[in-house]
């Protein structure tokens, strides 16, 4: 367990979390619910930045497996499009 966690097993407490962790809270503890914020933050986006002239099967590799497990996450968007 967590601190987050065990931090939540406190009556009326709550956390702000990005939404993938909310989704693993939820799959762990029935307790819980998820509740989006209206005026939310802006989303985030991240950057995979590689050498032009460096190729490597074991990154291509790398970042397909990380593209289908992404894909699987609720609340995210894959823009990672492998070759």
């Amino acid at each position: 367990m967590s601190i987050l966690d065990d931090f939540l097993q406190i009556k009326n407490s709550w956390a702000i979390v990005p939404m993938s962790i909310g989704h693993w809270l939820v799959k762990n503890n029935c307790n819980l619910q998820i509740s989006e914020i209206e005026d939310a933050p802006p989303e985030r986006i991240y950057y995979y930045i590689q050498h032009i002239n460096y190729k490597s099967k074991y990154v291509d590799k790398f970042l397909r497996i990380l593209q289908e497990h992404l894909e699987t996450i609720p609340g995210i968007v894959v823009l990672l499009k492998c070759m």
